[in-house]
């Protein structure tokens, strides 16, 4: 995770992780709302063994979904981390869902759901191709996020690609709709 979110610890991550679950649920519990906490991932093949453990991890701390893209290898430098790149790799990638799926279906999360694997699914060799050749971001207009400091984001791009995108706004001077 440190490699890949520079500057930032894990150890913290995880105990912010903590706080905000704790913080959620004692707010779901006095009647408030109850929000959806997801971790989210890029598949890679330095992380792709660990996969069935952060699905135990997500379950263990009561995130209710786990979700991930596969990497979009469209630089030289970081094709050979493509789960897609060949059938050996996509054979490394089948084997870890299927174990992340076992762990789910056989843990529930402690309120007693099954936890969500979003985009964790079995790939066939048909698979080694671009994901969206010369074509738009599948999560624009589907997806947002909201950055520690309120910055709306229509993207899901490292930091310094997506502020290329421009300034859409900040959640602590305007309502999402106003955005």
């Amino acid at each position: 995770q440190e490699k890949i979110m520079l500057g930032t610890r894990w150890g913290k991550v995880l105990s912010n992780l903590k706080k905000f679950i704790a913080i959620r649920n004692a707010y779901a519990e006095q009647g408030g709302h109850y929000c959806q906490i997801t971790l989210q991932l890029t598949f890679l093949e330095t992380n792709v063994q660990e996969l069935a453990d952060i699905v135990q991890l997500g379950i263990e701390l009561g995130v209710d979904r786990i979700k991930g893209h596969h990497l979009w290898a469209h630089f030289t430098e970081i094709k050979s981390l493509s789960m897609r790149r060949n059938s050996d790799a996509i054979a490394r990638w089948n084997h870890s869902v299927i174990q992340a799926q076992k762990v789910a279906k056989a843990h529930p999360l402690p309120n007693g759901n099954i936890i969500k694997l979003v985009n964790i699914d079995l790939l066939d060799d048909s698979a080694q191709h671009d994901l969206v050749p010369g074509g738009t971001c599948p999560f624009l207009g589907q997806e947002a996020w909201v950055a520690t400091d309120g910055h709306f984001n229509p993207c899901c791009a490292p930091d310094k690609v997506r502020r290329q995108l421009g300034d859409f706004g900040n959640l602590t001077n305007k309502t999402l709709d106003e955005i």
